[in-house]
């Protein structure tokens, strides 16, 4: 199924809790008994009729869909895309092959009108400075050059480029005009011909063909008005260990005879590349690459031949996505050259400045060659990265203020669920409790790792553990849907009035106020106590494999506008509960499944913690979370019941911290309105 799916990121499989691989009959059994809860006619209140309607209707469609086995195919291969895009699913259409055709069709009619429209636009701008005297004047312009191209694509073998170019050196000014035309004649062969129009016009003619498997080889041949005929021969062939090879042969014009070859090698974080050069000009040539990390690459090219010697040392910086910066110095008999480029979206600006004309000007030397990395570093502390900075937190400001009526409405719409399933969660919970099965003590989606930062100073503060609720105020606020939004009431932490324990909270009263002033002071995380518990069955909580929870009801993703992706990829769910005396927490991925409960699987030591410092994180989409990083995988074969019979049950680390774990009891003894007592029999 594709990933782009529709602006409410809603998973029809989340909605309902059931495998993608489930029955017909599993969809129905789902669909009912979240409709037992979620019918208004189930509710008087006027409010909850009308959280009830919307969420009803979240069902109906999500049963609509998976409850037909032709949209059904639709949608397990091609999400929601393939259902809005237009193709009919019609009696012809009997099967996923046929489905699958004609997605895949429509698909390349897309990728062909696509290319049809793309054309790159590059250009070059290279302005060489003179600073040689800088302390007796100004710094000087000695020549501009300026390159812009435009490749555009005609079909899906054509392509055509013009290219133009001026030139200013020595108050002079030069220019040419490059007009190309290139085809794929099959998968091994190309033509390309070009026209270049200036002082020195020249045609030629390219011929470029897939020899074997490593090796391809080209035929040029040019002509001049002034030079007559010319041929270039080139053979490339890939070697063993990353290596490759190219030998070019120049038979003409005259003048311009020539052979040479280059040997490349690309390992994991070096490159190296060598080149010898025999004709007119005699050069060999030596460039080294070294990738510190995928940002920062450093390269030394050394150059010896019959017009000079040279050294050049450099770093190369990546800022962000698409910018690149080159910062180097090079020495020579032409002197010593400081190079400062900076390309984004192929457009390149350079300026090689000229500090000094003798190549033995030890000073300059030193300056040119300590001076760059110095200004670097300087700059990139002190301007670049408090820039970027800054422009990360405008940008994700933006996201959120966009998304504010968005995000609001989807916390809402949380809300209004969390109270319809409210009592039936904490009826299940207290029952639970008596048959010492399986209680959600605190849940959170998000960023559980901020979550419980908040959590930790609380308890870790000393704050005492709230007395037990009476019964009758209890109830009163269990069936209160009226709770405030994520983060209001808080306490110093941030979290949300309550507790980890308390009743859920959600956006309610986004909409009650601008929301671009109020979406930055909702927490990145939503707490899902209630709406883990209502799905506790027999002692069991099961979450699927491969099915993103943002979708589950009473679910949704707080954290969107807080990345450039707006996802929910990144989000994790963290629980604590309570099994059988014992307090265990764990933490898994949007997409990794999850199984507490039943009969217990001890895992062993955690191979990541997680928000407590003692939870395991559960890796991957395909199994069940496991505590210890050993995965489990779970067996979904079948009906959704039975891959929960064969599913082995998880059972998180242990909540090592009594403090912890007393104060994770008594708040939830407190939402239950239960003795603390009946909660409170901890491992010794």
């Amino acid at each position: 199924m594709d990933d782009d799916e529709a602006p409410s990121g809603v998973d029809y499989y989340a909605v309902l809790n059931v495998p993608r691989d489930c029955s017909q009959e599993d969809v129905a059994r789902a669909y009912r008994d979240l409709a037992r809860v979620f019918h208004p006619d189930k509710h008087q209140d006027d409010e909850l009729k009308a959280g009830a309607q919307e969420a009803f209707a979240k069902l109906q469609e999500a049963y609509g869909v998976l409850g037909d086995i032709k949209k059904r195919q639709v949608y397990d291969i091609y999400g929601r895309a393939g259902l809005a895009s237009g193709m009919e699913v019609g009696e012809w259409l009997h099967n996923a092959s046929d489905l699958k055709r004609e997605w895949e069709e429509f698909k390349a009619k897309q990728a062909r009108e696509a290319e049809e429209r793309t054309t790159a636009i590059k250009g070059l701008y290279q302005i060489r400075i003179d600073a040689t005297d800088v302390w007796r004047r100004m710094p000087s312009v000695r020549s501009i050059v300026v390159t812009n191209s435009v490749d555009a694509s005609m079909g899906e073998s054509d392509a055509v480029r013009v290219q133009g170019q001026a030139a200013v050196r020595n108050q002079t000014g030069s220019g040419q005009v490059v007009c190309g035309y290139t085809r794929i004649i099959s998968q091994h062969d190309s033509f390309d011909t070009s026209v270049v129009l200036g002082l020195r016009s020249l045609l030629t003619a390219t011929s470029t063909r897939q020899v074997g498997t490593h090796t391809s080889a080209s035929a040029t041949v040019l002509w001049g008005p002034a030079d007559g005929f010319g041929l270039q021969l080139s053979s490339t062939r890939a070697m063993p260990w990353g290596c490759s090879g190219t030998f070019g042969w120049v038979l003409g014009p005259t003048g311009a005879e020539g052979m040479s070859l280059t040997i490349a090698r690309r390992g994991t974080k070096t490159a190296v590349q060598g080149k010898v050069e025999v004709g007119a000009a005699t050069t060999l040539s030596v460039r080294g690459t070294l990738m510190v990390n995928d940002a920062v690459n450093i390269r030394t090219t050394a150059r010896l031949g019959s017009t000079g010697v040279d050294l050049e040392v450099g770093a190369t910086q990546r800022f962000g996505e698409g910018t690149v910066g080159y910062l180097g110095t090079q020495v020579g008999l032409q002197g010593v050259v400081v190079k400062v480029r900076v390309s984004r979206s192929n457009q390149v600006i350079e300026f090689p400045i000229q500090v000094s004309h003798a190549y033995d000007d030890w000073r300059v030397l030193v300056a040119a060659t300590a001076g760059p990395p110095l200004l670097y570093v300087a700059a990139s502390r002190l301007l670049v990265r408090p820039l970027l900075r800054w422009s990360r937190e405008r940008t994700q400001r933006r996201m959120r203020e966009e998304n504010a009526t968005e995000v609001g409405a989807r916390l809402k719409c949380a809300a209004q669920e969390r109270s319809l399933l409210q009592p039936v969660a904490l009826r299940k919970a207290r029952a639970e409790v008596g048959r010492q099965g399986l209680v959600i003590l605190d849940a959170a989606y998000g960023d559980v790792h901020a979550y419980a930062e908040g959590a930790a100073l609380e308890w870790r503060d000393g704050q005492d553990a709230p007395a037990v609720a009476a019964p009758a105020a209890a109830a009163a606020a269990a069936d209160d849907s009226s709770e405030p939004l994520v983060g209001a009431g808080s306490g110093g932490s941030g979290r949300p009035a309550g507790g980890s324990g308390g009743s859920d909270q959600s956006s309610g009263g986004v909409s009650g106020a601008p929301a671009s002033t109020q979406l930055p002071d909702i927490p990145p995380w939503l707490v899902v106590t209630d709406a883990l518990q209502y799905l506790v069955a027999s002692s069991t909580l099961l979450l699927h494999p491969g099915v993103s929870k943002v979708g589950l009801m009473a679910f949704a993703d707080p954290c969107m506008g807080n990345s450039s992706s707006g996802s929910s990829s990144s989000s994790q769910l963290y629980v604590a509960y309570w099994l059988r005396g014992q307090v265990y927490s764990v933490v898994v991925d949007d997409l990794a499944g999850l199984r507490l409960g039943g009969e217990p699987v001890v895992a062993g030591a955690a191979d990541q913690s997680g928000p407590s410092g003692t939870a395991a994180t559960a890796q991957g989409g395909g199994g069940a979370g496991t505590a210890g990083g050993s995965a489990r995988g779970v067996d979904s074969s079948g009906s959704g019941a039975a891959a929960a019979a064969a599913a082995p049950a998880v059972t998180g680390e242990l909540v090592a911290d009594r403090r912890h774990a007393a104060w994770l009891v008594a708040r939830a003894a407190e939402r239950l309105s239960v003795p603390a007592s009946t909660l409170a029999d901890q491992p010794k």
